[in-house]
């Protein structure tokens, strides 16, 4: 067989089991709470009608049966799902009862990811991830399968030998990793995963980083939700306790609202766990990266299939000064997908040292560089934003004296005092919405900026978080500049920038800026094009 080739390799055999258990686990929990009593009647002769009887006889018939369906359907994906390495392509086919047949040309993979959770790793197997970098044909290509360690070396290996067309790169490790592996003469070290383990990495993130990383990590809105719930938890505390409830029910009927604090400490922990024991090093055009306690991740990055670099600061980043680095590439959505998450929210100070080691092809360009947008044009954007705030306000206060207070007063029998209230309540809103998002647009104003380079275009926005992307002018796609009627006499223009990446950063803006900044962007990007 050609060490370049795989044919015919399965799922392993656990993924049934991993592909089955959460529906057992669902049923066998509706029995406990629904036949268990009936059942334990029966069996005790204390079943006094043929309803009693008949309870636990079905709902034991019926979870064997779905059971039985579910373990069938998974035996039958394992069974008859395959997937091939011959001549550049990858194949991955499944014949069940709706024949699915997907086929790759190895060229166009952007990442090759192994990852393993609890069970995973307890049974020594991998989850292997392909993504691939068709723009067309992504959501139809990208496919993840469950190997064995030893096949998911050697599927691995495989695909990154194609991608580099190198066979030196293989021959210390092809009798171990690209021929049928034998487990007893294996050593572990020496397959792909050993290596990963063993080699030296370039930056290592240690714990206590990894503490300040998650906690940068948070959201504006999961720590404004978080205040909200925490303030309703107490003043429902409170009352509680004037209403003569002792303090355990009072803990108790404010806990429900305790679930908002919980969910960004969740956060805090899911990141750090992700992250924990982060390591990446750059070997030739890869990049490989290991981390995670529960949850283990192992991939790669190629450095020619990254379209642009994105750079992710949150409100609580921008006063703990910390910024993550993840790549815009074909292959997935959110920041945390394999092979695009490249930093966590690591202090930027280190940040161009780091890059300079991984990535020297990049650089973070400082706010101070970028042009920022003309005064003329924030103030445009607050006008726009008052207008269009006072007509959704003043609209809610007609619909409500108009259409909803005759109503309400009717069905309710409510005093006329209250619609009073009510309206100072809707202008009152309206007003301190109009003055946050006021605040919110000058926060903009100060943040959002553009550099235009020889070589690349570097684009900063947001408000208290931001985000920035260093896109290389080779790899857009096409540039399109827009100037309305009140632009042209603003002088300003705004535009769209698409790189060959999934939906979501597929399309880069630019709002407002000038328009000698524009025309420069447009120029500089013609000229490398030519």
């Amino acid at each position: 067989m050609d060490k370049k080739e795989i044919h015919n390799v399965r799922n392993h055999p656990l993924y049934i089991l991993e592909n089955s258990w959460g529906a057992i686990f669902f049923i066998v929990l509706i029995f406990i709470n629904v036949g268990v009593d009936s059942l334990m009647d029966l069996i005790n002769h204390k079943a006094k009608n043929t309803e009693e009887i008949l309870i636990p006889i079905v709902v034991s018939i019926l979870i064997l049966v779905y059971i039985s369906v579910v373990a069938i359907i998974s035996i039958r994906r394992w069974k008859l799902t395959t997937l091939s390495i011959v001549d550049g392509s990858l194949t991955w086919e499944r014949a069940t009862f709706f024949s699915v047949k997907k086929e790759i040309a190895i060229s166009t993979i952007s990442n090759v990811n192994l990852e393993q959770n609890l069970f995973e790793r307890i049974m020594g197997i991998y989850k292997l991830k392909i993504d691939t970098s068709s723009i067309s044909t992504a959501e139809e290509t990208d496919m993840k399968i469950v190997l064995s360690k030893e096949n998911a070396d050697r599927v691995r290996e495989i695909i990154m030998t194609w991608l580099h067309n190198d066979e030196t790169e293989m021959v210390n490790d092809s009798k171990l990793i690209l021929e049928t592996v034998n487990e007893n003469k294996i050593n572990p070290s020496e397959t792909v995963e050993g290596k990963i383990q063993n080699e030296k990495y370039d930056i290592v993130i240690s714990d206590v980083e990894n503490i300040k990383c998650a906690i940068a990590s948070i959201s504006e809105n999961s720590i404004i939700f978080a205040v909200i719930f925490l303030v309703i938890a107490v003043v429902i505390f409170v009352n509680a306790i004037n209403s003569g409830k002792n303090y355990m029910s009072a803990v108790l009927s404010a806990s429900t609202m305790l679930l908002g604090v919980a969910g960004m400490l969740k956060h805090i922990v899911n990141k750090f766990l992700a992250c924990y024991n982060y390591r990446i090093r750059r070997e030739k055009n890869q990049i490989h990266i290991i981390s995670g306690a529960v949850k283990i991740r192992a991939y790669s990055v190629p450095v020619e299939k990254i379209q642009a670099l994105r750079f992710n600061t949150t409100f609580l980043g921008r006063i703990l000064h910390r910024t993550s680095v993840s790549v815009i590439n074909v292959g997935g959505e959110d920041d945390d997908v394999d092979g695009q998450f490249l930093l966590p929210a690591v202090s930027q100070k280190e940040i161009e040292n780091m890059l300079k080691k991984i990535l020297p092809e990049y650089k973070i360009t400082a706010k101070s560089e970028m042009t920022s947008r003309p005064q003329k044009a924030f103030v445009y954007k607050i006008i726009k934003t008052i207008i269009i705030t006072s007509i959704e306000f003043i609209a809610a206060y007609e619909i409500f004296n108009n259409f909803l207070w005759e109503k309400i007063q009717k069905e309710n029998s409510l005093d006329g005092s209250l619609k009073g209230m009510i309206n100072f309540g809707i202008l009152a809103i309206g007003l301190l919405l109009i003055i946050w998002k006021i605040i919110d647009k000058y926060v903009e104003q100060k943040t959002s900026g553009i550099k235009s380079f020889e070589h690349k275009v570097a684009i900063r926005k947001g408000g208290f978080s931001w985000e920035q992307v260093e896109i290389p002018y080779d790899k857009i796609q096409f540039l399109k500049i827009n100037q309305g009627p009140i632009e042209r006499i603003l002088k300003v223009k705004s535009g769209k920038i698409n790189i060959l990446a999934s939906l979501m950063a597929r399309t880069q803006s630019v709002s407002l800026m000038s328009e000698k900044t524009m025309n420069e962007l447009k120029d500089n990007f013609q000229r490398v094009i030519d």
